[in-house]
């Protein structure tokens, strides 16, 4: 599926989607589901733990020593598969998805990505 086609059948789903009612019946969604009123950082940071966190200590392991120092080291399951050596970059990123689904300063400031230069 291309890019186009993705977007074509997202707008489509989401048409069907939409929700008519009242606030009350909303309410009553939310009672009966609290997860339809995450904030996007909290569903975000939820998906990311839910796979699973290894903390590593440089103390254990002369290797994470060597090339972390004595800091413990938070490995991710969601992203073990597809990056590698840039633990302290992704701890950075979910700190940031775990303050701001807190609704900290981070939930009112924007996170820019800026890909491989």
């Amino acid at each position: 599926m291309n890019f186009e086609e993705f977007i074509k059948s997202d707008r489509e789903s989401r048409n069907k989607e939409k929700f008519e009612g009242t606030f009350l019946d909303y309410l009553e969604i939310v009672k009966e589901k609290p997860e339809v009123a995450k904030l996007s950082h909290k569903r975000i940071y939820d998906m990311v733990v839910s796979k699973g966190i290894e903390v590593l200590k440089g103390e254990e392991n002369p290797k994470v020593k060597k090339i972390y120092g004595n800091d413990p080291i938070r490995r991710y399951g969601f992203f073990k598969d597809d990056f590698f050596g840039i633990d302290k970059v992704i701890m950075k990123l979910v700190n940031y998805l775990h303050s701001a689904s807190m609704k900290g300063e981070e939930a009112r400031q924007v996170l820019y990505l800026v890909g491989p230069v």
